[in-house]
């Protein structure tokens, strides 16, 4: 991995490395800031594409529907976004949330996608696993780091070799952050522990199935998940006793509005409207477990 500030990186790059590579804007999500190059020029067409600050109706769609005001004028202090390149893994992505306290891990919840909104794109199903290794970096980052608070850690576990390599962190809740998963994957509970002395009380598992289903992105029926193999085995994490909430989730206003469908209209017109296709990651699916991994209580990490 490398930062990329100017040509003269991407030249070096195409020089040292193998395509293709990763090329990735700081600050985006949802797999928007995300391109795969292989070939040089195509390096050098997505960093000026993802260094450039949005456009006008990406700004209007952030200001009037998203009313994401303090992200833009932040962004607009930057000169340019940080743009980084990473050698590409043919892999499957999997991920671990975390939370710690001055540097000590206090709980975490390791997941491997199963199927996704596209190659790039979030997670939409995952199987939890006990995922010693990932585990085994977030501690190690937040000791070294001394983080408090939660964090998430994106991996690719590459095809063949089954080796997991770190890619990207987050510093934020991440989906699984909220769940209640039973002892050491009960983050809400780690946190609340360590701030108030009290303690640990033992809540509840929300569910003893290991296939996590992310609302709204699938919701019960919908008829996003389609493979027999996960039927009868998902939990869908819909929000418990609000309705107003699962609603506006499922309808978001800044779709529902007039602005909203004709922030749509003009992205369809010029071609700026991504169409996401489900990603279904076969070697995961491979994996599944016909007993619940939830139960399964997270090994102690050694302190290496």
């Amino acid at each position: 991995m490398m930062a990329i500030e100017s040509d003269g990186n991407l030249s070096s790059l195409n020089g040292e490395t193998a395509s293709p590579w990763v090329i990735k804007a700081d600050g985006t999500s949802g797999g928007r800031g995300i391109r795969v190059a292989n070939t040089s020029e195509e390096s050098e067409q997505y960093f000026l594409e993802l260094a450039q600050h949005p456009g006008l109706i990406e700004l209007t769609k952030r200001l009037l529907l998203n009313r994401d005001r303090g992200w833009i004028l932040s962004e607009g202090k930057q000169a340019q976004r940080g743009i980084i390149a990473q050698s590409f893994i043919n892999g499957r992505p999997a991920n671990c949330a975390a939370v710690c306290w001055k540097g000590e891990l206090l709980a975490w919840i390791c997941v491997e996608v199963i199927q996704s909104q596209g190659p790039k794109e979030p997670a939409t199903v995952v199987q939890v696993v006990e995922g010693t290794e990932m585990a085994r970096a977030a501690k190690r980052i937040a000791k070294r780091l001394k983080l408090s608070g939660f964090f998430g850690l994106d991996f690719v576990i590459e095809n063949g070799t089954g080796l997991i390599y770190l890619i990207e962190m987050n510093p934020r809740c991440t989906p699984p952050c909220p769940l209640p998963l039973g002892w050491g994957r009960d983050l809400v509970a780690a946190l609340y522990t360590q701030l108030t002395g009290k303690p640990m009380q033992d809540r509840p598992c929300v569910t003893n199935k290991s296939i996590i289903a992310y609302f709204p992105q699938c919701s019960e029926g919908d008829g996003t998940i389609t493979d027999s193999r996960m039927a009868d085995g998902v939990f869908y994490d819909v929000p418990e006793g609000e309705p107003e909430l699962v609603q506006e989730l499922l309808h978001p206003w800044s779709s529902r509005s007039y602005l909203g469908q004709l922030l749509d209209w003009l992205r369809e017109i010029s071609g700026r409207k991504r169409v996401l296709t489900t990603c279904v990651f076969e070697d995961a699916m491979a994996s599944i477990k016909t007993n619940s991994a939830v139960d399964a209580i997270p090994s102690q990490l050694r302190s290496n």
